[in-house]
């Protein structure tokens, strides 16, 4: 007869493996259905956050899904086995642009399929984009008003691939925006209570520059560089994991200048660096620790995150800031 403790344990590895089956289930029927013949419009994105405007625009009408799944880095994404199936089976390809997926393989396909589409080539003004080190941030989603201007011309490029519903599609197209600009207002009104003295993010990597001059800088930092000093991260805009002792000395420098007590992990950035951080802080006599839960940056979160589509995502994201920079807040401001 069994022990209570093994039995317990073969429960709970029974309940996490039908889990992890049925998540896995779920990603290789997207999949398997989008290169099964359809009469729809088969529409494929990079990144998650694309496939989900795609999906608000083309509602039933069309069949979609994203290369880049999970918690997978989009910057360094190359293509797996089943990759190229997608692609060849795929009417539109959707992607960010910008040098996001500067993964050498999806690249090629990006820069060299005629059907291809950058969202970021619809907002192309350098006073819109944010440069690091003379290279271009490729992280607009990070600021609602910024990657509503995509919208409209998403639908335009389903339109344009299926005529027979443009009209559906761009009046999905003017609600999802609509929606978009008024959660960016709502966001940026509740941010703004959050004291002038405590609106310093430090998270994992350069994934928060157009939202914290969005939403976090104050109006007259926006119209100068001032709001760059209000965000730092260890990691540059694409997280490798190759940093030196001087990138976390100049974040604790930072953090130790501007008084920071939080320091924000993101959800598919590798801890490490964000530990000596904090650790180095407190070595110096100072209070800090990690956030409790992750921001999400290059990615949403799984079902059940409470970050699983883009506007929750976002709503996600400015909770957790403000319950942490504004720690005397009452009541929730999301």
């Amino acid at each position: 007869m069994l022990k209570k403790g093994v039995f317990l344990f073969l429960v709970l590895f029974v309940t996490m493996f039908v889990a992890s089956c049925s998540k896995m289930s779920k990603k290789e029927n997207s999949s398997q259905n989008f290169v099964m013949p359809s009469d729809k419009l088969k529409v494929l994105s990079t990144t998650t956050i694309i496939d989900d405007l795609v999906a608000k625009i083309g509602k039933e009408h069309i069949v979609h899904t994203s290369l880049i799944t999970g918690q997978l880095d989009p910057h360094s994404y190359e293509l797996v086995k089943g990759d190229d199936d997608k692609i060849s089976n795929a009417d539109v390809l959707i992607y960010n642009g910008l040098g996001l997926e500067h993964g050498a393989s999806l690249k090629y396909q990006l820069e060299n399929a005629e059907n291809s589409y950058a969202i970021s080539d619809s907002m192309q003004a350098d006073e819109a984009f944010i440069f690091v080190d003379g290279q271009v941030d490729p992280h607009i989603w990070m600021d609602l008003s910024l990657l509503a201007k995509a919208v409209i011309p998403i639908g335009k490029i389903l339109a344009k691939y299926d005529p027979q519903h443009e009209k559906q599609y761009m009046q999905n197209a003017r609600e999802l925006e609509k929606s978009m600009l008024a959660l960016d207002k709502h966001i940026e009104a509740s941010l703004e209570k959050i004291p002038k003295e405590s609106c310093y993010l430090v998270t994992s990597h350069d994934a928060f520059y157009y939202f914290t001059r969005r939403y976090l800088a104050k109006e007259s930092e926006r119209s100068s560089d001032e709001w760059r000093k209000r965000c730092r991260a260890p990691e540059g805009l694409a997280p490798d994991g190759q940093m030196s002792p001087k990138d976390i000395g100049a974040i604790v420098e930072y953090a130790l200048s501007y008084g920071v007590q939080v320091v924000f992990t993101e959800s598919n950035v590798n801890q490490d660096a964000l530990r000596k951080v904090v650790k180095i802080i407190k070595q110096k006599g100072s209070l800090a620790d990690l956030s409790r839960e992750p921001l999400y940056g290059d990615t949403m979160g799984e079902v059940g995150s409470g970050a699983e589509g883009y506007l929750k995502m976002m709503k996600y994201n400015s909770r957790i800031i403000v319950e942490h920079l504004c720690k005397n807040h009452e009541g929730s401001l999301l």
